[in-house]
C-alpha cells in the first residue's frame, strides 16, 4: 500500500477482507506497506484478518528485517520483507534498471 491520506479505516477494511477471501481459498496473503501508513495496520492487529508476510518500505539503508516502526511482536516468525534502499542502478544484460532493494527473512509456511 503506497501513502494515503483520509482513507485508513477502508484500507484496512478491504485488506482484512482480501485476505480473509485468500485464506478461505487456501492461499497465503502478503502485502506491501509504506512506513508512513504501517501504524494503521497495526493498530488493527487482532481486529482483522492480517497478512501472512509483511513488506514494508523504509528506505532507512539497514539491511535487517528489524525496524523501530515495525512492532518487535508482528510477523516475527520469517515474515518480513524490508525495502531498505531505493533508486539503485544496476544492470543485467546490458539493460540498466533503477531499483529496491529488499531484505527477506522470509520462510512461508504452507496455507
Amino acid at each position: 500500500m503506497e501513502p494515503y491520506r483520509g482513507c485508513g479505516v477502508e484500507v484496512i477494511t478491504f485488506l482484512s477482507r482480501w485476505d480473509k477471501e485468500l485464506h478461505a481459498r487456501g492461499f497465503l496473503a502478503g502485502a506491501y506497506w509504506n512506513l508512513k501508513n504501517l501504524g494503521s495496520l497495526t493498530r488493527a492487529a487482532g481486529r482483522v484478518t492480517e497478512p501472512d508476510v509483511i513488506n514494508y518500505a523504509h528506505w532507512d539503508g539497514q539491511a535487517t528485517t528489524r525496524s523501530r516502526y515495525m512492532p518487535a511482536h508482528m510477523w516475527t516468525n520469517h515474515q518480513r520483507i524490508h525495502q531498505y534502499l531505493g533508486g539503485v542502478i544496476r544492470t543485467w544484460g546490458g539493460v540498466t534498471l533503477d531499483i529496491d532493494l529488499d531484505k527477506l527473512d522470509l520462510r512461508l509456511p504452507h496455507a
